[in-house]
């Protein structure tokens, strides 16, 4: 994932995908995972802090901050093979 910030280009690990959609956000929150979202920027304006991870819809998600942003983003976790522990994808 790639973010442009103030001049300067971060880029973060592929792990984390920002939620655009607001049909998800919209869910997230009748199921009060997340307490209300901006529709424009996608970002959280009020959650619960005591829940940074869940899932829903057979993915997981957590609740993120990045660099140069005051404001919290849902991001889903992107599948990982999590007994390799060297970090490389084993598929062929």
């Amino acid at each position: 994932m790639n973010i442009i910030m103030e001049h300067s280009h971060v880029n973060y690990p592929d792990k984390y995908e920002i939620v655009n959609d607001c049909r998800v956000l919209k869910a997230l929150k009748n199921r009060n995972y997340i307490k209300a979202y901006s529709k424009t920027h996608k970002y959280i304006n009020e959650y619960n802090f005591m829940l940074t991870a869940f899932k829903y819809n057979n993915n997981d998600y957590v609740i993120k901050y990045f660099d140069g942003c005051f404001m919290p983003f849902v991001c889903k976790i992107n599948n990982i093979n999590l007994n390799n522990k060297g970090g490389q994808d084993n598929a062929k």
